[in-house]
């Protein structure tokens, strides 16, 4: 059976680097960024936005706002609350910690954006992201944060994470070296506090999806790299990122569908039985206000 995806109303904005979750049956969609321009274009500039939206699955709703405009951090449901670890603002990476729903607020032991993470047997798991490519913490309350055992290979930022039956996985992202990005397609399980490494993806993957429907780790979409040396030769005429989905199976990874279309930098939730991805990054500094959900994974 081929994944089937559905489009629900569009974001009232288009925006990337989202955060989102569901509390109480509804959709939540906070901060996130557009450009004025691209990062090759001189003068331009990237705006971030503090409003909160919700979906009542009529409409979206502006329901708040939050202390800053930020984006590009971790997302939690904890105690039925929607909290907001780290992230970035104009000024850079931040160290706050953020609950939506009762404006409680924390700090992390230093400032962290673009990192991979999960819940996984109890516990939040922060891993890799700018500017420690290292990071590695965990937490059971999302306000104490505890090192954790790191990963044996390079540092990352945008890689996918997901918690599964068998073991919590970290899988590509992006290394820096040189202020050069080098995709990464490697990929670790956790288990018993230890990390091992297993089959690499047969493409790199940066700032896409990871979930275990049914217990069975699929990667979705991302940023290959193939052209991120020609983003600006592109601009407008980039295809875009892949849309394949990657299913771990027999110790591989295995094709298994297609996203129907491809954005980049926003936040995988799960909602009501489907896997929801509110709007964007659908090519290099351009959003998207499209929400696509999806389901029928694990066959």
């Amino acid at each position: 059976m081929k994944p089937v995806w559905r489009e629900l109303p569009r974001l009232p904005r288009a925006l990337g680097g989202v955060f989102a979750g569901s509390v109480s049956g509804r959709l939540i969609v906070a901060g996130g960024s557009y450009w004025e321009g691209a990062p090759w274009i001189p003068g331009s500039r990237k705006i971030f936005v503090d409003v909160i939206y919700a979906y009542d699955r009529k409409a979206w709703r502006q329901i708040g706002k939050l202390p800053r405009p930020m984006g590009y951090g971790a997302s939690f449901v904890h105690d039925n609350a929607l909290w907001l670890v780290g992230g970035q603002d104009a000024n850079g990476p931040l160290d706050l910690i953020y609950c939506v729903d009762t404006g409680a607020q924390g700090r992390l032991p230093a400032p962290l954006m673009m990192p991979a993470y999960a819940k996984h047997e109890g516990r939040y798991y922060l891993l890799g992201g700018q500017p420690d490519l290292k990071t590695c913490l965990r937490s059971a309350d999302l306000q104490h944060w505890q090192p954790a055992p790191p990963w044996p290979g390079p540092g990352r930022f945008f890689a996918q994470a997901c918690s599964a039956p068998n073991g919590l996985y970290l899988a590509g992202g992006t290394d820096l070296a040189r202020e050069q990005r080098v995709f990464l397609k490697d990929v670790y399980r956790l288990q018993a506090d230890q990390w091992q490494r297993i089959a690499d993806l047969p493409l790199p993957v940066q700032a896409g999806f990871a979930a275990a429907p049914r217990g069975i780790p699929h990667i979705f979409g991302g940023n290959d790299g193939n052209l991120s040396l020609m983003e600006a030769d592109f601009a407008d005429l980039h295809p875009g990122f892949s849309t394949v989905i990657w299913k771990w199976e027999t110790e591989r990874w295995r094709p298994a569908g297609l996203m129907p279309y491809a954005p980049v930098t926003s936040t995988l939730v799960e909602w009501e039985g489907e896997l929801v991805v509110p709007g964007g990054e659908d090519r290099p500094a351009h959003r998207s206000s499209r929400v696509i959900a999806g389901k029928d994974f694990e066959d």
